[in-house]
């Protein structure tokens, strides 16, 4: 009896080999992704610790320094100043080979403007836990961000908004925007 193959040559033992690879694979990326959980969750309680000291320091130090006003004037915000929150611009995204996205943005009217942000993560989700800040643009700068971030392997998504950001230190982000570098094509 002839050995059993598959379509394109593939013998069983082949088969039986790349699937145990495959579910190896499948186990290790869940076991990473668990990784992942913990060390966000550890990552936001460092953040909220972080956060109510430096709360209580900015409520003592401006009295211990309030002979000094230049001083305190220097210490920086843990909130946005009191205001509006600006108006989201419309923004679109396209790839750009061979490994970059091209986001383009409408102006924001926002007497207050002080910058555009392009923030963005790997996958195909947008995550404001998981995004950074790719790149800053002022006011007067052509309206366009073009970037390889995330983008160097063949098949790669990423998930970009546009940030609207006030002198007031006020925010406000666009729809998501979507771009996924082209896979490889396989040959037949």
């Amino acid at each position: 009896m002839l050995p059993l193959t598959l379509k394109g040559g593939l013998t069983q033992a082949q088969f039986a080999s790349a699937l145990a690879a495959l579910q190896a694979a499948y186990a290790d990326e869940q076991n990473q992704a668990q990784d992942v959980t913990l060390e966000r969750g550890n990552r936001n309680q460092i953040q909220a610790e972080v956060y109510a000291i430096l709360k209580a320091y900015r409520e003592v130090v401006p009295k211990k320094l309030e002979d000094f006003p230049v001083l305190v004037e220097t210490l920086p915000r843990l909130t946005p100043l009191p205001g509006h929150t600006p108006q989201a611009v419309n923004a679109s995204a396209v790839f750009e080979a061979p490994n970059q996205a091209k986001v383009v943005y409408d102006a924001s009217p926002d007497a207050m403007l002080h910058s555009y942000e392009l923030r963005g993560n790997v996958g195909t989700d947008y995550s404001d836990e998981d995004a950074v800040v790719i790149a800053t643009n002022a006011p007067g700068a052509a309206r366009e961000f073009v970037t390889p971030y995330g983008l160097n392997q063949p098949g790669a998504q990423v998930a970009f908004k546009v940030y609207v950001i006030l002198t007031t230190g006020n925010e406000s982000g666009s729809g998501a925007l979507f771009v996924q570098r082209p896979a490889l094509a396989v040959a037949a």
